[in-house]
């Protein structure tokens, strides 16, 4: 089987070209100033692994042109089309440097360089494509990505001068909470609380009943950026929401002084309620005709018997 996965790696490897974005992180306080693409600086187990025999500062793509790798026990990222080496390095609120690399299949995590242990951290899914890999080119990959910190380390340094070491400003969140559906009492619904629109990206968000914590648990989104750099996330809860039950979304974020409290009431909507009003007339209308049909039933009856 070892001897399989070789003869398909050195297949497909010759139809591979290397993407290596290396990304550079200046984090003053907590917010990050700015991510610059340097190029290509530093050489991952897995680039070795493709063994690339081109120059790796000239090339800057990375796609898998056919489609080879297709183990059983791998089939969660053998069958890729992408791949990429994120290396990072950044000061934290602590002045503090972290540094370390993560490589990405298909945009998902396959991999990620521990740089106390020095070594790389794989998936279990990815262990077997990553066996047929030979010692002197683990220990290659990974004396190239402890080679690259340092080079890293240089150009965080020249970004802190070119900024002159400045904080970015601190954007607060926008709140908003709505229910999935419209409300009715007793009838299941989810509470959203949407936060948007803030950096740097630590916050909390969290859900209160009655002036108490949420008992049930809380479902959260991903955190994700636009284009502008800001973040968003929402959280939501399943609710019964019953008449006079008072819902509340903390929002905590380094911007804010105190927390963004946010209040929601389980109203019946307009449409519901003028439904409800509808049928109340129409209820009390045939209510008030039978009674009337009732009335003059009863009096003919007694004249007949008269």
């Amino acid at each position: 089987m070892m001897q399989i996965q070789a003869l398909l790696y050195s297949l497909a490897l010759s139809h591979l070209k290397i993407e290596t974005k290396i990304h550079v992180c200046h984090v003053a306080g907590d917010a990050a100033v700015k991510k610059l693409r340097i190029g290509c600086l530093c050489c991952t187990q897995l680039v070795c692994y493709i063994r690339e025999r081109r120059k790796m500062g000239s090339i800057l793509a990375l796609h898998l042109l056919v489609s080879l790798l297709q183990f059983s026990q791998n089939m969660a990222w053998t069958d890729y089309e992408a791949v990429s080496i994120l290396a990072y390095t950044r000061l934290t609120s602590r002045d503090s440097v972290e540094q370390g690399v993560l490589v990405l299949v298909n945009e998902a995590v396959f991999a990620y360089f521990n740089a106390t242990e020095k070594t790389f951290l794989l998936r279990p899914t990815a262990m077997a494509g990553f066996s047929v890999l030979e010692a002197k080119e683990r220990m290659y990959c990974v004396s190239e990505v402890i080679n690259a910190f340092p080079r890293q380390q240089d150009y965080l340094d020249k970004l802190i001068k070119q900024t002159n070491g400045a904080k970015p400003p601190k954007l607060s969140p926008s709140v908003n909470v709505y229910s999935h559906f419209p409300a009715m009492p007793g009838s299941p619904n989810y509470l959203y609380c949407y936060a948007t629109g803030f950096y740097p990206g630590d916050i909390e968000i969290s859900f209160v009943l009655n002036g108490r914590p949420f008992p049930g648990p809380t479902e959260s989104s991903d955190l994700v950026y636009g284009e502008d750099w800001t973040f968003r996330v929402f959280k939501y809860i399943s609710i019964l929401p019953l008449p006079g039950e008072v819902y509340e979304c903390f929002v905590n974020h380094s911007s804010l002084a105190q927390p963004k409290i946010t209040v929601w009431r389980p109203e019946v909507s307009k449409t519901i309620g003028a439904s409800v009003w509808l049928t109340a007339v129409v209820a009390a209308a045939c209510g008030g005709a039978l009674g009337c049909f009732m009335s003059v039933f009863v009096w003919r009856q007694r004249n007949v018997t008269k």
